[in-house]
């Protein structure tokens, strides 16, 4: 049975001393940690104020100011409440108990596990399964616009029951604050019981495990967008954008930086290729999404790249010929299956863990009932 760590980190921002502008470094550094563990132990909570290491707080930059302004974490807190380091009790944990039996669970996971891996220890051999609440989301709540942490909060109703799932971890001594790495956490914890059952439902998965292995693979997943995320744009879809000959799709295509946001590139750059057909009226919005799902599914490890041959079938073209607009589509996906080798907790498998999951597959151990709380 895994253990599971669902945890939130809060940040300095970037910070910049004169000597950091002079060389163009930008820094950012973990202030605050929270965490809420399950196993077969049972359940305990962690949360701590670290004190930075490298911040001058006499020379902070606007962006710092900004993320104090969210998280409340002042340099008169940190003087008071922070610790070192090295005295961190979730850094030991996760230093002491790092293996794919341990699953971190995030919101946006790249970012809290880039603030993990800043630590050596953790950078050199990073060995757990990770779920990331917010592609999960994406997947089994696509009904919403938005899946960001708080908008999710309110907009699928998980508040109202956030003050007895913090008795029952917590205690009924333990007070929370608005914007604070354990108030988010124990959000977390109902937004991952709740994700557990919609990704059960849609994948017909029973048995908890299961769910869970697929929320790791779901994780490693670039999600490709169904509708237009910019204010005046949103709620339109990407096929109307295209079908209508509006400027927008080409106007993103050469602004968008795939660094910055990889997903919406993606997504505009599969909508332009795919334009001539859709406004000759040779493909229906169904096959553009159908299109859409099938490179989103293709992106993923493990996945051929004769995926591809589906979407050749649908736009109506022979998978022999050379096409160019199948040609731009390979390059995208490859491109796609690179992303997926950045990801921050992507670890190299031996032969040896590679025969273990073959076993499993044909070999599943009996459940153990435990004390876990979710």
């Amino acid at each position: 049975m895994k253990k599971t760590t669902i945890f939130d980190t809060e940040t300095t921002g970037f910070l910049r001393t004169k000597d950091d502008i002079k060389n163009g470094i930008k820094q950012s550094e973990m202030v605050q940690i929270a965490s809420i563990t399950s196993g077969q132990g049972g359940t305990s909570y962690i949360s701590e104020v670290i004190k930075p290491e490298q911040v001058n707080y006499d020379e902070l930059s606007d962006d710092a100011y900004e993320a104090m302004a969210v998280t409340g974490i002042t340099k008169e807190l940190v003087d008071e409440k922070g610790i070192k380091r090295s005295k961190s009790k979730f850094l030991k944990m996760v230093e002491g108990d790092n293996n794919p039996d341990h699953i971190l669970v995030a919101h946006n996971a790249k970012f809290d596990i880039e603030m993990l891996r800043t630590i050596p220890e953790l950078d050199k051999n990073f060995n757990f399964s990770v779920i990331d609440t917010l592609v999960v989301a994406q997947d089994v709540i696509p009904e919403v616009e938005k899946h960001s942490l708080q908008f999710l909060r309110y907009r699928m109703g998980y508040y109202k029951q956030e003050a007895k799932t913090k008795t029952d971890l917590l205690g009924e001594n333990v007070e929370l604050k608005a914007h604070d790495a354990l108030s988010d956490v124990v959000f977390l914890v109902d937004l991952y019981k709740d994700l557990i059952k919609r990704v059960g439902k849609k994948y017909n998965l029973v048995e908890k495990e299961d769910i869970q292995e697929k929320m790791i693979d779901i994780s490693t997943q670039t999600r490709l967008l169904k509708k237009l995320p910019m204010t005046d744009k949103r709620g339109e879809t990407f096929y109307d954008e295209v079908r209508t000959g509006s400027w927008t799709i080409k106007w993103l295509k050469d602004k968008i930086d795939p660094k910055e946001n990889f997903s919406l590139h993606m997504t505009v750059s599969i909508s332009y290729i795919l334009g001539s057909p859709i406004r000759a009226g040779k493909l229906s919005e169904n096959d553009f999404d159908k299109i859409m799902e099938i490179i989103q599914t293709t992106s993923r490890e493990g996945e051929s790249l004769k995926n591809l041959e589906k979407v050749a079938e649908i736009l109506g073209i022979d998978k022999s010929s050379k096409n160019e607009t199948m040609t731009e589509l390979v390059l995208l996906v490859s491109s796609l299956k690179d992303q997926v080798n950045q990801i921050p907790w992507k670890r190299e498998e031996s032969e040896e863990t590679q025969v273990q999951e073959k076993v499993k597959g044909h070999q599943k151990e009996k459940r153990k009932s435990t004390k876990q709380s979710f």
